[in-house]
């Protein structure tokens, strides 16, 4: 419940005490949200690289004749002999 302005409390805007009670217990300081978001990114980041893996060194693509993307790129090419 607001306060009065007897008590201290804001008149003016009276759910502004509350809001600021509300947000002092949350218990988010910013290191707590960095560690989160560190948490986040590498967690996002450790996704993304085994998604790229299965994508190019698993999965075949019909526009390379059947064969990886690692395969198509990084087999070398045969060697021609001059005639």
């Amino acid at each position: 419940m607001a306060k009065t302005k007897e008590e201290g409390g804001n008149v003016e805007n009276p759910g502004a005490d509350q809001r600021s009670v509300t947000k002092a217990s949350e218990g988010n300081s910013p290191s707590r949200r960095t560690q989160k978001y560190d948490l986040l990114a590498a967690t996002q980041c450790a996704r993304t690289g085994r998604y790229l893996d299965f994508y190019n060194g698993r999965r075949p693509h019909s526009s390379l004749d059947g064969t990886t993307p690692d395969q198509a790129y990084f087999t070398p090419l045969p060697i021609r002999m001059a005639a």
